[in-house]
């Protein structure tokens, strides 16, 4: 469970890094700030985005164990379901850096923080007309 926590904690702290510049535990630090408040947000993306790797792993594992183990690496469908496999995670993960930003953006507009420059930044998640 405090692993968890801190997980929950922790989630923005790679986006902390990029947008703000900021490196080390001062990192964590401001990661922790603005997610107090969307936790439960958080633990749900944490539990999507797991869920669907997860499962997404499971199937490929299966769906290799069914291949002969002699000719494995031989088989043009082993690597064909290793690329697919490849491609559909790295979609998944950088789905999942895109929707971090805009929850790290959520949480700085739910604290009454504003993001310096957040219209050239980040045009299609600005929607009010201010820009």
């Amino acid at each position: 469970m405090v692993l968890l926590y801190l997980q929950v904690l922790w989630t923005l702290a790679p986006v902390v890094v990029v947008l703000e510049s900021t490196g080390g535990f001062n990192s964590l630090i401001r990661s922790a700030r603005p997610v107090k408040g969307a936790g439960t947000i958080a633990v749900s993306l944490m539990l999507v985005f797991g869920c669907l790797s997860g499962v997404l792993r499971v199937c490929s594992w299966v769906l290799e164990m069914g291949i002969n183990e002699a000719t494995r690496w031989k088989n043009w469908g082993l690597a064909v379901l290793l690329g697919v496999t490849t491609v559909f995670l790295m979609l998944l993960i950088l789905h999942n850096a895109a929707t971090n930003t805009a929850l790290y953006l959520h949480c700085k507009a739910a604290h009454g923080e504003e993001f310096a420059d957040s219209c050239d930044h980040f045009p299609l998640l600005v929607d009010d007309g201010n820009c």
